[in-house]
């Protein structure tokens, strides 16, 4: 929207102001604001207070004429458009009015559509101005997108191992990269979960709108790291933002490793935390370690991206450390097959905590390195977690998949990951028993329940199981399981099978019937009842009525 437009009136003659001020228009040529002055002096006053965008100026006023007025506007930078008026037809005056850029030069008495006329056109050159000014503004700011646009193909181009760090050395310290500096450097690459149904659909205003802001809180989150710390937000792909950390440490300190180890989760939590308070978004991490050798800066990028890729494992929503991600083809040969023996006996009911194939298992995964271990563990929690699906709470799995990354890579001992390891056991056989009990199959029958008795209305998924007091996804399993449907496909079987019966046996409306299976348009009702039925309704109710 455009800033009004103002004007300011002066004349030494009371009534001609008043006259100018009730008479013309204002509203509809697009002003705004309007000031008057009775003199000279005045004028230039209220000029430097009100900045007016147009001077409606009468050349004779007393204290200083008009023309003076005028020369000390322009001569001070003022860009307003001056329109004189004047009782003589002064050629010379005529003729610096010019030289002052004067937008009209009206002689008095002057006709009111000659007025009204003068005024719009100065209207108009004004916003023409804006325009250019917003345009030229625009022109800028993408000069500035472009350039760094570029900034950033020349970093990643450096980093992916395209271009030598000689070349691109001016632009690495615009990010902070600088070689002989005592810093440590790290990479988060953050992908969104379920890109393609989340943004790559909206419309194109809407797609960018929500990348920006996908952005713009990265960068945020960043400004906001500890002291001595900074980096810089990249774009790799529409769903995925690299950052750049990095951490200044005291030169030769040999804690400063292990004091920047806890920043980097601390940065990737606060930043999931921000997407999901924001734009209510799903968002996976993947993390490197830190390094304070810029050379190493390209196989930590890899790995950031290389951790984020492995969410097709542990599932959406996870922060992965690189250091969890790369599991030996040793170590995955020897364990993988009890591991799936172990699984089958999880899902078959053994109690798998006093099974001696569980224990022997444990023990071969003592013997390896922690982070060797710490991989397997991963990977058999993820898998042990899945089971969980067919019976129990869907919503829970992968948040708690998601999380297990994080969960053993803060083990410090191997007896912390075993500890681990069994708790997790003992919570996935308790909920696997839990959703085999018969309290599961009288979930559903109240749900059918309270759908019957509410196909008048709209009723969602999320409705009925905040009615039964059960996680959506939990409840959406139990019914697929017990009725062959989804939810969706049993709500739409009933509302159609209530319009049938309504129909052949009442002489209702359409509208009153769509009305009761839960259409608020009749039309719809009538579109989705052929698409069901083969047939509309009307035709339907003359075959069977």
């Amino acid at each position: 929207m455009n800033p009004i437009v103002k004007i300011l009136i002066v004349d030494d003659e009371y009534h001609i102001r008043e006259g100018i001020r009730t008479s013309v228009p204002w509203s509809r040529i697009g002003i705004g604001g309007i000031d008057e002055a009775a003199d000279g002096m005045q004028a230039l006053e209220r000029y430097e207070r009100q900045r007016p965008d147009i001077v409606l100026l009468d050349i004779n006023i007393p204290k200083m004429d008009g023309m003076e007025v005028a020369r000390r506007i322009r001569k001070a930078g003022g860009t307003a458009r001056i329109i004189f008026l004047t009782g003589y037809d002064d050629f010379p005056k005529a003729k610096e009015a010019i030289a002052l850029h004067a937008t009209d030069y009206l002689v008095k008495p002057v006709e009111y559509a000659e007025l009204v006329s003068a005024v719009e056109r100065a209207c108009e050159q004004i916003m023409a101005d804006r325009r250019t000014v917003l345009r030229i503004d625009q022109m800028k700011r993408q000069m500035e997108g472009f350039k760094a646009a570029a900034a950033e193909r020349l970093l990643i181009d450096w980093l992916e191992h395209r271009r030598t760090f000689e070349e691109i050395e001016a632009v690495a310290a615009e990010f902070g990269i600088e070689r002989g500096k005592s810093r440590l450097y790290g990479f988060l690459c953050a992908d969104i979960d379920g890109y393609e149904q989340r943004i790559a659909g909206a419309a194109d205003r809407d797609r960018q709108l929500y990348l920006f802001a996908y952005r713009k809180i990265a960068q945020e989150v960043l400004h906001d790291t500890a002291s001595g710390c900074g980096g810089s937000v990249l774009s790799l792909s529409s769903g995925k933002l690299l950052l750049l950390v990095y951490c200044d440490v005291p030169a030769g300190a040999r804690s400063a490793l292990s004091s920047a180890e806890p920043l980097m989760p601390a940065l990737a939590r606060r930043l999931q935390d921000a997407y999901k308070t924001y734009l209510r978004w799903s968002v996976s991490i993947g993390m490197s370690e830190w390094s304070g050798d810029v050379r190493s800066l390209g196989e930590l990028y890899a790995d950031a991206i290389q951790a984020v890729n492995y969410r097709s494992v542990v599932g959406c929503g996870a922060i992965i450390p690189a250091s969890m991600v790369e599991p030996s083809g040793a170590i995955r040969q020897r364990l993988m097959n009890k591991e799936l023996f172990l699984l089958e006996e999880l899902n078959a009911g053994t109690e798998l905590r006093s099974a001696a194939s569980w224990n022997r298992w444990l023990e071969e995964l003592s013997a390896l390195p922690l982070a060797d271990a710490k991989l397997v563990a991963s990977q058999f929690a993820v898998n042990a977690l899945r089971l969980g699906k067919e019976a129990a709470d869907e919503a829970a799995v992968p948040d708690e998949a998601a999380a297990i990354p994080g969960h053993i890579a803060a083990c410090q001992t191997m007896q912390d990951l075993i500890g681990h390891l069994n708790g997790l056991i003992d919570s996935v056989a308790h909920r696997l028993r839990s959703a085999r009990s018969p309290a599961a199959s009288k979930i559903v029958e109240q749900a059918k329940r309270w759908i019957r008795e509410r196909l008048h209305e709209e009723i969602s998924l999320q409705a009925v199981a905040d009615a039964l007091h059960v996680n959506p996804y939990y409840l959406s399993r139990l019914f697929r399981q017990a009725t062959n449907e989804t939810y969706l496909e049993y709500t739409t079987r009933l509302r159609f099978e209530r319009a049938r019966e309504l129909l052949v046996h009442t002489q209702l409306k359409m509208h009153e019937i769509a009305e009761r299976v839960g259409f608020k348009d009749a039309n719809y009702f009538s579109i989705a009842f052929k698409k069901f039925e083969g047939v509309n309704p009307t035709e339907y109710r003359k075959r069977y009525q």
